[in-house]
């Protein structure tokens, strides 16, 4: 049997439960690792593309945030001219409503990839539900992300301030961009393990619609609690051959230099461009790998077992009895 036709039986096999119930023995039991690549293998062969589209939408909704928030801060820094008070105030507020709304696109592109994963319809116009949720959850939900990203920001800021008392807001100075290089390295890294210990809390809001925000975030860290380290493999497993070829080019990338020229300068230019292009390739698998393992634990996707049975060959006792008197 080929592999698609054990895809196409297996897609015969699965009952979707649409009624979101998960029980205490789902919930402690870790899913089968084949079943789930199966259901993976299903959703990158026929619907990955829709995925990757939506994907590049957010991606660019992020940067144009980012854009409109951070590059006017920044030019301030980098003039040298002295930062008003109003300025960094209004500066910090539309930073933190470009959290929220960055969030709750997140919650959108959660619902595309689960919807994906359920062959629901769906359409890039999915990724802005967020926007139209009625019951505010959504929006509850992202101002309290963006609350806590806002936390860590502070707890790390202050912590560079006493260790670094006498630190220049310049770009320019050396140290002071590896101060800060380093610093939003443990900021993303510290957030990047916060949304990850929260990343079942889009898809419970959007399956259960009686659950509230903070209750969404309580059930998600009570599922990566108990299946921590399963889930976290099989999400870097669903990354597969495209997560190892962006960290083997990243890996190349790092050591040409950044003023290089000639071949070196068109090497860095193509293998930039294959790096982009495996990342979302890489992102598009692990945003699938999400809901496929909360609907495994959740008791939404289960296995249809036969209760079928095969008649067994008998032998005909008259036959056998010629056979041997002859």
């Amino acid at each position: 049997m080929s592999d698609f036709e054990k895809l196409l039986f297996f897609e015969a096999a699965l009952i979707w439960k649409k009624d979101f119930i998960m029980e205490e023995t789902e919930k402690t039991v870790h899913p089968d690792f084949k079943i789930m690549r199966m259901i993976l293998n299903q959703c990158l062969m026929n619907r990955s593309k829709q995925g990757l589209f939506t994907l590049l939408l957010k991606t660019f909704l992020e940067i144009l945030l980012c854009l409109v928030t951070l590059v006017p801060a920044v030019s301030l820094i980098e003039s040298g001219k002295p930062i008003l008070t109003t300025f960094l105030i209004g500066t910090l507020l539309l930073f933190f409503i470009a959290s929220v709304v960055n969030n709750m696109l997140d919650y959108g592109l959660a619902v595309v990839f689960a919807r994906l994963v359920e062959k629901s319809f769906v359409t890039m116009g999915f990724l802005f539900n967020g926007f139209r949720d009625k019951t505010g959850r959504v929006f509850r939900a992202s101002v309290f992300l963006t609350a806590l990203d806002v936390l860590i920001y502070v707890l790390v800021g202050v912590g560079v301030y006493f260790l670094f008392p006498e630190i220049e807001l310049s770009l320019s100075n050396k140290q002071t961009a590896k101060i800060l290089l380093l610093s939003f390295s443990v900021v993303s890294i510290i957030g990047l393990i916060v949304h990850f210990i929260f990343s079942f809390s889009w898809i419970i809001l959007y399956r259960d619609e009686k659950c509230g925000a903070l209750k969404a975030f309580g059930k998600s860290i009570s599922c990566i609690f108990r299946h921590f380290f399963h889930y976290l493999g099989f999400y870097f497993y669903s990354g597969g051959r495209d997560l190892v070829s962006f960290i083997l080019i990243s890996f190349v990338l790092f050591f040409i230099p950044s003023d290089a020229n000639g071949i070196l300068s068109l090497l860095a230019l193509v293998l930039s461009f294959a790096q982009m292009v495996e990342q979302f390739k890489c992102l598009v698998r692990m945003n699938f790998a999400t809901p496929i393992y909360f609907y495994s634990i959740s008791g939404v996707i289960q296995i249809h077992k036969s209760d079928y049975v095969p008649p067994q060959e008998t032998i005909d006792s008259s036959s056998t009895d010629g056979t041997a008197s002859s």
